[in-house]
């Protein structure tokens, strides 16, 4: 009588477990399925392509084209710095935001290579109260992809900040990258009365006022963070 029991005790021990795996089995659903979905979890939420860099001052340089009833005259600068951040391949025909960039130029450094008219521009931009030429990426999207070793051609949007005003901006702007570098040309034409400046005057043979439009040119290299 009790190897009957000890007998039964055990079939049911061995039933109960086996529902057990069973339900527990249907909970999780097919086990081949969950592995690799458990694999894509595990990897990392960044890319090992997304990068920090950091904009050269003195490779950099940054112009203006401007004019006057008598005159054309360019002015340069290499004192650009700030940083641009992810994997800027990655970037498709969709707007992206997920490449974060900030250029600041030191606005007192523009040399136009006329004292006169430096000393006029460097007051009509009120360099002491606004004495950085800021732009800030809001995002940017793929126009061509390079096929070979030239650069690919982006647009980019952003706010540009000059003497104290923000506005937005959107220009086209070529990217090559080499090794650890990456440089970053465009230009753009701008109004600087929508900046609130006033032309300043330029010395001629005698002080007549520069145009407001101006086309603005840069070339900016980075260096990959170590």
């Amino acid at each position: 009588m009790r190897n009957f029991n000890k007998n039964r005790f055990l079939r049911g021990l061995s039933h109960a477990l086996l529902l057990q795996g069973l339900v527990f089995i249907s909970l999780l659903g097919d086990v081949g399925y969950l592995v690799p979905v458990l694999t894509v979890h595990s990897e990392p939420a960044s890319s090992s392509k997304s990068r920090v860099y950091k904009i050269l001052p003195g490779a950099s340089q940054v112009r203006f084209n401007g004019s006057s009833p008598f005159d054309k005259f360019t002015g340069t600068t290499s004192q650009a710095e700030g940083f641009i951040e992810g994997d800027i391949n990655a970037i498709t025909k969709e707007p992206s935001t997920e490449v974060k960039a900030e250029v600041r130029v030191d606005a007192k450094s523009l040399d136009t290579g006329n004292e006169g008219r430096d000393k006029n521009m460097r007051k009509t931009l009120d360099v002491e109260k606004y004495p950085l030429i800021t732009f800030r990426l809001s995002r940017a999207s793929l126009i061509e992809k390079s096929s070979g070793a030239g650069p690919s051609k982006y647009k980019v949007e952003g706010t540009l900040s000059i003497h104290g005003v923000d506005r937005p901006i959107t220009v086209e702007v070529t990217s090559k990258m080499e090794a650890s570098r990456i440089t970053i040309s465009g230009k753009m034409p701008l109004d600087i009365t929508d900046y609130k400046i006033d032309p300043p005057k330029v010395p001629v043979l005698f002080f007549v006022r520069m145009d407001k439009n101006v086309t603005v040119e840069f070339t900016l290299v980075a260096e990959a963070a170590s």
